[in-house]
């Protein structure tokens, strides 16, 4: 039985019990789904509530990481986030609290089941991806771990090998959290084959300064990461190996960093994975990316300005610009209509009182903007290869910027064939 993956997009309620999220018509009932969700009520027009949250569920279990920061601030700039395992999407107000929180109700035909718990101050537009078929799926977190250099820890809760992991928050998940500082996130992914691969970006605002600061890093050999406010780390987390029941983690730092990770596993005979980094064009147009090495179906990204891959960029290196902004993007194809979405923050950097932040969404893989508002990024999907993806860029920089990017695809790797001469009979 194959897997089938979709997308649906529009605006949570600001009130009722519960809210169905409609996923395409004949999709049937997800096994799986992922919401992200952006501090904007509109399309393609930066406001100034700069949160976002990024939630999984498996029809058991449900996790959530949100996170946000103060906008136009007098005084000392502040962010906060919010860990928790009793819901799917978590928006921060501009006082370090709730405004919207949601969780999981059920999974129906073509939809997804949510409870408002809190209603959101306005209609914030989220971006849902499901899969369903024949598929084991795992949501959970890792809990509280003391995490000291080369430090392992086998997690074994899955219950089944993992073909593909999902990582994001980075603070210990409770079943009654409250938004604490800094306003922080960090998002990456593991594949197990060919090779173990692991990839991800980490944002955090340097809480409670009179300048904003702002860090951020892409990995290209960890899945997850905490920057801490000294411009390091705290810890740095990816998978070494997977077993018949889950996968080992290890973490490469030198502080005794007590941390939690939420993560969403997938295992599926009849999918291939792949995650990397790409390299954005600096002209506008459409790019093709055949990294992937396969047809894909669905597609998630973490766009930023971040021009260098495994360097900490920020105020400290004095490259405030590249770290201003974080997003998600995704993007899934259900018969001939692939559906994309994305989220994005961004804080002005190293700046005097009053300070700027804003949050962006749009039906697009990528869009960031600039402090005032200008777009400085923008990428729309435009197909799939066979052996990878297309994106129209819309807005350029004038250096690659570095993007993790994760494919599931339904079917076979890509192999070239190679040419072979024919055998003709011999002809006298």
């Amino acid at each position: 039985m194959v897997v089938i993956t979709g997308a649906g997009r529009g605006g949570l309620p600001t009130s009722g019990a519960t809210i169905d999220l409609a996923l395409p018509t004949g999709f049937g009932t997800p096994t799986i789904a992922k919401i992200v969700v952006a501090g904007t009520n509109a399309d393609a027009a930066a406001q100034s509530t700069p949160t976002m949250s990024v939630g999984w569920m498996d029809g058991t279990r449900q996790r959530v990481y949100g996170f946000g920061v103060e906008s136009a601030a007098s005084g000392r700039e502040n962010g906060w986030n919010f860990a928790s395992r009793n819901g799917v999407v978590a928006i921060a107000n501009q006082a370090g609290g709730n405004d919207g929180l949601f969780s999981f109700n059920s999974f129906g035909t073509d939809k997804v089941t949510l409870n408002v718990d809190t209603a959101p101050s306005k209609a914030y537009k989220y971006t849902l991806w499901a899969a369903r078929g024949d598929i084991s799926v795992h949501v959970n977190d890792l809990g509280s771990i003391l995490n000291v250099g080369g430090r392992t820890l086998a997690v074994t809760a899955p219950g089944f090998t993992p073909d593909w992991i999902e990582f994001f928050g980075s603070r210990a998940y409770s079943t009654s959290p409250t938004w604490a500082a800094p306003g922080k996130f960090t998002c990456g992914w593991a594949v197990r084959l060919p090779t173990i691969v692991n990839v991800g970006a980490t944002w955090c605002n340097i809480d409670n300064q009179l300048t904003t600061d702002v860090e951020a890093v892409v990995h290209s050999a960890y899945a997850a990461a905490d920057i801490d406010a000294t411009f390091g780390y705290q810890y740095q987390q990816f998978v070494t190996s997977f077993d018949a029941n889950g996968f080992t983690m290890k973490s490469d730092d030198t502080n005794n960093a007590t941390v939690g990770l939420g993560y969403a596993a997938i295992k599926a005979s009849g999918l291939n994975f792949w995650c990397g980094i790409v390299d954005t064009p600096t002209s506008t147009g459409v790019t093709n990316f055949t990294a992937p090495g396969m047809d894909g179906q669905s597609l998630f990204m973490l766009p930023s300005e971040v021009t260098s891959i495994d360097t900490l960029v920020g105020t400290a290196a004095g490259t405030e610009a590249s770290a201003r902004n974080i997003g998600h993007g995704v993007a899934a194809r259900f018969g001939a209509t692939t559906t994309d979405g994305c989220a994005s923050v961004r804080e002005q950097d190293h700046k005097t009182s009053p300070y700027v932040a804003r949050a962006v969404s749009d039906s697009k893989m990528a869009h960031l903007d600039d402090d005032g508002g200008t777009d400085t990024l923008v990428a729309d999907f435009s197909s799939w290869l066979g052996r990878g993806f297309a994106l129209n860029f819309t807005t350029v920089q004038g250096s690659a910027c570095k993007w993790p990017a994760t494919v599931i695809g339904n079917g076979k790797s890509y192999v070239p064939v190679p040419f072979r001469m024919r055998n003709f009979p011999r002809s006298f």
